[in-house]
Parts: structure tokens; C-alpha cells; sequence
């Protein structure tokens, strides 16, 4: 495994410490997640680029909770 994408709702800031024993960790922030020291968590949205290599790229884009215009995506913090 090269890379890991959490998409928030950690609960546990540990989580993130245990999970880079296994492989990079790229995270942001759920409604219960608490304050991480530093940049550990992102706070709305993250664009993560893999280039595997010379001939192509992508990019991953992670949100937890999309509160734009379009499209809505209706979300509640317990995940309904």
C-alpha cells in the first residue's frame, strides 16, 4: 500500500499515527474530529496528485461534506 485517504469522522487523532505505520496518510477533518496539532487534518477539502509515472497523472480529490450550490449533497453530522 502507497497511500491511505481518510475522509474524516476520526473521533481519534491517534488513529492517523497507527495508520502511518502502514503507509502515508493523506486526512481532514469529520464534524466530531478534534483540533490536531499543526496541518494533520485539513479543514474542508484536499487535492492529493499520484503520478505513477511520466505518461500520466491523477489527481483524487476528498471532501467530507460538500456545502456548495451545485450539486447539493445533503449530509448531517451523523452521516444520514
Amino acid at each position: 500500500m502507497e497511500l491511505i485517504l481518510y475522509c474524516g469522522d476520526l473521533e481519534c487523532i491517534g488513529v492517523l499515527y497507527t495508520l502511518d505505520l502502514i503507509a502515508p496518510v493523506k486526512a481532514f477533518k469529520g464534524y466530531e474530529d478534534p483540533r490536531a496539532p499543526g496541518c494533520r487534518l485539513a479543514d474542508k477539502t484536499i487535492v492529493i496528485i499520484v503520478q505513477n509515472t511520466i505518461s500520466y497523472v491523477i489527481k483524487i480529490g476528498m471532501v467530507h461534506d460538500i456545502q456548495g450550490p451545485y450539486p447539493p449533497i445533503n449530509t448531517s453530522p451523523n452521516g444520514d
